[in-house]
């Protein structure tokens, strides 16, 4: 296994980091990698987003398929308001893991695929006590998983499906599998300016996840876009320490975009 991974990593040609991903991350997918922060109007909520995906390897490029292998690193935070720019931060979720991704062709479109190995992680944190004291008592929230996704970028659009399978938890009774699918749209303006619209959804076995984002993206710098963006999402919780509850919250903020 060493000696393939060695050879693997040795016939591979690394990748310029500031060269853009391959599998794009999906607009609206609450667990994607975002830099940026969103306050939630019905429970005066911020979300606050860390992190970033990069392709490391491109292991293979000819004139029928690219696939790299990449990793993946960020942070998704919740924060309460409580005025005068007081954000004490309530809970925490970290997600890290592996990804390789293929390009190719369907039907003359441009055709992506994508498998992640992951793990997330959900932590309390002192903005969700009183005197030392919890509001809920923590909870260990552990996750790994298998996510693949596929996604056909049409002329218009993008429209994409996945499945995500866990294979080691704690607490034992989370969700084993969850079904995606969804739909990204990005109008070009100008040269500088583009609108981005995205719809996803989840499937769990009891429950559903659903979330919605539209705004507008100022290319600024190679490869940088900053969006202002509107967000709606309605269902299970992103947040593993709360991962019973149901959310339901209309948004707004904005991101930093490497593309």
């Amino acid at each position: 296994m060493y000696k393939f991974l060695l050879l693997l990593i040795t016939s591979a040609q690394f990748l310029i980091a500031n060269q853009p991903l391959l599998f794009k991350p999906f607009i609206a997918n609450p667990w994607e990698p975002r830099i940026g922060t969103m306050y939630q109007f019905n429970d005066k909520k911020l979300r606050l987003d860390i992190g970033v995906s990069y392709d490391l390897l491109k292991l293979i490029d000819d004139t029928n398929r690219t696939i790299t292998m990449g990793a993946d690193f960020f942070t998704f935070t919740r924060l309460r308001s409580e005025g005068n720019f007081k954000f004490p931060v309530e809970t925490s979720d970290y997600f890290f893991g592996i990804n390789f991704n293929i390009k190719n062709t369907i039907f003359s479109y441009p055709f992506y695929s994508r498998l992640r190995l992951s793990h997330i992680s959900s932590h309390l944190v002192d903005g969700w006590s009183e005197n030392g004291i919890f509001f809920d008592l923590p909870i260990v929230y552990s996750r790994e998983f298998i996510d693949f996704a596929i996604a056909l970028d049409l002329t218009y659009y993008r429209i994409y499906g996945g499945i995500n399978f866990i294979f080691s938890t704690i607490p034992i009774d989370i969700e084993k599998s969850i079904l995606q699918l969804g739909i990204d749209r990005e109008i070009e303006i100008s040269d500088n300016l583009c609108i981005q619209a995205g719809w996803d959804n989840k499937i769990f076995k009891t429950r559903s996840q659903s979330a919605y984002q539209i705004g507008i993206a100022y290319k600024t710098l190679d490869k940088i876009k900053i969006s202002a963006s509107l967000y709606y999402f309605n269902g299970a919780t992103i947040h593993g320490s709360f991962y019973k509850n149901y959310d339901n919250y209309y948004a707004v903020g904005f991101q930093i975009i490497y593309y």
